[in-house]
């Protein structure tokens, strides 16, 4: 997966300033120190257990004041609402193992179970959270 948004990165000049990295995001730390991270449609794919890890992972590899930004659309609290979102459920439950649409709640629960603060929902579509600037781990629940 990453030869593709790595071509993108290079053709676009940016790749001093944009680090693509290979990794399996649930069970293994990212390398580096990061402004931002980008989820596009990364979170659909699993368990709520596993969404969180990849968030832990995620916090970690944030600088303090590092933002994330997760695009894949929650649906409302009913699971009612958007309508796009509710009929991607079954996709997301037949192709993949694990796979789920979360509600808002849901993800603002694990973003900050993962140590994320001022969650933001932005046109439903893009969900934001900040990496807080004075992190106490301890205050983070490890799974």
């Amino acid at each position: 997966m990453a030869k593709v948004p790595r071509r993108f990165v290079e053709r676009a000049g940016a790749a001093a300033r944009v680090q693509v990295q290979a990794v399996d995001i649930v069970r293994q730390p990212l390398t580096g120190t990061f402004d931002a991270a980008i989820l596009r449609y990364v979170l659909h794919v699993m368990s709520l257990e596993d969404a969180c890890r990849v968030l832990l992972n995620v916090h970690q590899a944030l600088k303090p004041g590092g933002t994330i930004y997760i695009q894949g659309g929650p649906l409302d609290d009913s699971r009612l609402t958007p309508q796009y979102q509710v009929m991607w459920g079954p996709v997301f439950t037949a192709i993949y193992e694990r796979g789920q649409n979360c509600t808002v709640q849901e993800y603002r629960d694990i973003t900050a179970k993962a140590g994320f603060e001022d969650f933001e929902l932005h046109v439903d579509t893009v969900i934001t959270a900040r990496k807080p600037v004075h992190t106490d781990s301890a205050d983070i629940h490890r799974q």
